[in-house]
């Protein structure tokens, strides 16, 4: 168990004043409650939200909920956004403003697949997407190509490979590095 992630993003925001980026994780929380944290972070000034699905845990994904998929979650902020909190009442008097964002593998070997997942996102409500690691110069460029042509802005995950033994993990233990 980790302080939640609501609480930290909002004190950095409020102790250094920078634009802060939420991951969001549908694994633990059931769609009330994902509404409700929504409408905190934008309440707290919380910019942008990642919608996860959230990994798999250790002992067999034991207490997940999983009531929505992160494209569900990408339509529940752009929901909110416009004032529709889903449950039929009036719309919300103070409108949150949070901007939806999303993960994307561009090392993926079926990199067609992860086009199409990055579509639907798009579709869903995202407009950036946050990537994995990305290793090969060529590859981001293709990549930020697609995501463009989906309306999404890329921002490109890096890792610094700081030793022979991390390079080692990298390449034995993390699908589509190797």
């Amino acid at each position: 168990v980790k302080m939640s992630g609501l609480v930290f993003a909002s004190m950095v925001k409020s102790r250094l004043g920078i634009p802060v980026v939420l991951n969001f994780s549908c694994r633990d929380r059931n769609r009330f409650a994902l509404k409700s944290d929504l409408l905190g972070a934008a309440a707290l000034g919380i910019d942008a939200v990642v919608a996860l699905a959230g990994d798999k845990l250790a002992n067999g994904d034991a207490g997940a909920v999983r009531d929505l998929d992160p494209y569900g979650l990408l339509r529940m902020i752009g929901d909110l956004n416009r004032g529709d909190t889903g449950e039929g009442r009036r719309l919300l008097k103070t409108l949150p403003n949070l901007v939806a964002g999303a993960v994307a593998n561009p090392n993926r070997k079926n990199i067609e697949r992860e086009h199409k997942l990055l579509e639907r996102k798009a579709e869903a409500g995202a407009r950036f997407v946050i990537t994995q690691p990305v290793f090969d110069a060529e590859t981001a460029r293709r990549f930020i190509a697609r995501a463009s042509a989906s309306g999404l802005k890329a921002v490109l995950g890096i890792l610094p490979v700081k030793r022979e033994s991390m390079a080692s993990h990298l390449k034995e233990r993390v699908a589509d590095l190797r």
